[in-house]
This record gives structure tokens, sequence and C-alpha cells, in this order.
């Protein structure tokens, strides 16, 4: 009869990583139908192959290099909190492929709920322990997540007050985008600041029957979450490291903002809006949050189509998002993918060999 239960459940196992795989092919390929929509309609893939020559690609490459910029300074952020923990010894270099796989999985995710996992899978290949690997990725997540909420809060206001912000749908993207992106962060700080919080929410669902047969992952869970929580303390008591790690964040989440002024340099635009520009991307990042479809796809395109036609021509706007897509997102899954497959295909063969 084990044996049975057994065979049964590595089968749904196996359903469940095949469903998985599936749905976000499914997505993917949404996500890819969509930008081919914007390419093919209205002969905006003429119009932007007619343009490409015309472009000032200095400032392309720029946009291209805050990406890599950014994804460098992320790695920072880890590669920091790796050595505040101590006893672990892991490269600058394989930090940074930590982080092109936690884009590449933002980038292929719905929501990119799937970053933490695989870059937590990947320091644990990396010979760091389960809870140590844990510990860094959440710790980076929260720190991130409050650095990006502190931005969004600050830009949305600034845009309103100088943009007057009067498309009423964007705005209620705005606020549920900012509630989406402050929900978490909220739940850890209310647990970090008074444990018996956590307690009661714990005793509520002892209360479940389906909770119940599962009382060893609820330990762990709580014991993974102490863990976090007393990690994430040490961190906040040094003034020093944690000044630190939030200016990594800010000029990682800058650079990333700053793609669209590079793309509006690129069109031989003589002023130089750099930070109403930034306060605009920030804006359209934050009110397109809760999108279930990767990279935020669809709403993102909208809104950037709206907000951004304040600074782009007519025959601009349509080929300045496409690019920024590319840019911004399509090229996170086409580094990610290599690095990532390339991996794969490193592990077989050392398999293999032993």
């Amino acid at each position: 009869m084990e044996k049975l239960f057994l065979s049964l459940k590595n089968k749904l196992k196996k359903h469940k990583k095949i469903v998985k795989k599936l749905s976000n092919i499914v997505l993917l390929i949404i996500s890819f139908a969509i930008l081919i929509y914007f390419c093919i309609e209205n002969n905006n893939w003429d119009k932007m192959i007619g343009s490409v020559p015309r472009l000032n690609l200095t400032w392309i490459l720029l946009a291209v290099f805050a990406i890599l910029l950014s994804w460098y300074f992320d790695s920072l952020t880890i590669f920091g909190i790796i050595n505040f923990m101590g006893n672990i010894n892991v490269k600058k270099i394989k930090i940074y492929k930590v982080t092109i796989l936690g884009q590449y999985f933002t980038s292929i995710t719905p929501m990119g709920i799937g970053s933490p996992p695989a870059q937590t899978s990947e320091l644990i290949k990396m010979n760091v322990e389960k809870n140590n690997a844990s510990i860094i990725i959440g710790t980076k997540f929260m720190i991130y997540q409050i650095s990006l909420i502190a931005y969004s809060l600050s830009c949305a206001t600034l845009y309103c007050i100088f943009f007057r912000l009067k498309n009423q749908i964007i705005l209620i993207y705005l606020l549920i985008g900012l509630g989406f992106q402050s929900f978490m962060v909220l739940f850890v700080l209310i647990f970090l600041a008074n444990k018996k919080f956590f307690i009661k929410i714990e005793n509520v669902f002892r209360r479940i029957p389906i909770v119940v047969k599962y009382k060893k992952i609820l330990r762990k869970t709580k014991c993974s979450i102490n863990l976090f929580a007393d990690a994430l303390k040490s961190i906040w008591r040094k003034k020093w490291l944690i000044t630190k790690l939030f200016f990594y964040s800010f000029i990682q989440i800058s650079l990333i903002f700053l793609v669209p002024f590079f793309i509006f340099k690129a069109f031989h635009h003589s002023n130089s809006p750099a930070l109403e520009i930034v306060q605009t991307q920030c804006v359209v990042n934050t009110a397109c949050a809760f999108t279930p479809l990767p990279g935020n796809t669809g709403t993102s395109e909208k809104i950037f189509l709206d907000l951004f036609s304040n600074f782009f021509l007519e025959n601009e706007i349509i080929i300045a998002m496409i690019l920024h897509r590319i840019i911004t997102f399509y090229f996170n899954i086409i580094v990610g993918a290599t690095v990532y497959f390339w991996s794969k295909k490193r592990e077989k063969t050392s398999q293999q060999n032993q």
C-alpha cells in the first residue's frame, strides 16, 4: 500500500512539474504574441526598421549597459548579505549568475514568483546551507521591495503633482499596484515588530483540518520564518551595512527606470527630462505590478503608451515602447535562458562524468 501511495505521489509531482512548465510556456507565448501584435499593428514593424538607422545607437547601448549594471548592483546586495552572515565562501562572479537567473525567472513567471526559489536553489548548489540561502534571498527581497515602495511612493506623488494624472483607470491601477507591492512587506514588518501576531495566525491555521495533517511543514515554516526574522533584525542593527544595501537597491532601480530616458535621447531629442522620465517609468512599473502575466505583459505596454506620449512624438512612441520592452524584458529572457540552459548542460555533463 505504501509503495502504491509513493508511486502515486511521484506521478503527481511529475504531472505538477509538466503542468507548471506548460503554463509558463503558454504565458510566454502570450507575452511574445502581444509584442508581435504591437510590431505588426499599423505597419509598426516597417516604421521601426526605417527608424533604426536614424537612431543614435550609443544611447541604445547605454540602455542595455544600464540593465547589465543594474544586475551588478543586485548581485552586490546579495554579496553584502553573504559577507555579513560569514562562513560562506562564494565568488562574486557566481553571485552575478544568481542575479541573472533571478531576472530570468522574474521575467518568465507571473508576478516574478519564480525568482526567489530559483535564486535560493542556485545558492544551495554553491554549497550554501538551505536555511542560509533562504535567509539571504529573503533579506534581499525585503530590501529591494522596501526600496521599491519608497521609490514608488515618492515618484507617484511627484508625478501626480507635476503632471496631474487625469486618467482615472491608471490612477486606480497605481493605487492597486502600491497596495500589492506593500502587502508582503507590511506583513513581514508587523511580524518583526510583534511575533504574537504570527502566533495568532498560526493558531487560526491549526484549526483547519487540512493544515493539521501537515504539522511538520507548519513547524518547519515557523522555524524558517524565525531564523529569517532574527537575521533581518541583526542586519537592521548594522546601520552602515543596511544603508549600503539600500543604496545598492536604489541604484539598481534607478538604472532600470533610466532606460526610457536613454531611448528618448536615441531619437535625437535635445532636451534632457531625465527626472521626469524616471518618475513616469516608476508610475508605469507600479501601476502594472499586479498584472498576472510574465513581465506585466499587456498592461505595461498600454500604460507606457498612455503616459510616455508626454515625451515622445506620435511617430516615435510605439517604437520607443517596443525598444523598451526588448531591452528591459526580452533581453532578460534571452541572457537568462542562455545562462540557465548552459548551466543545466554543465550539470548533466558533470553527472555523466561521475
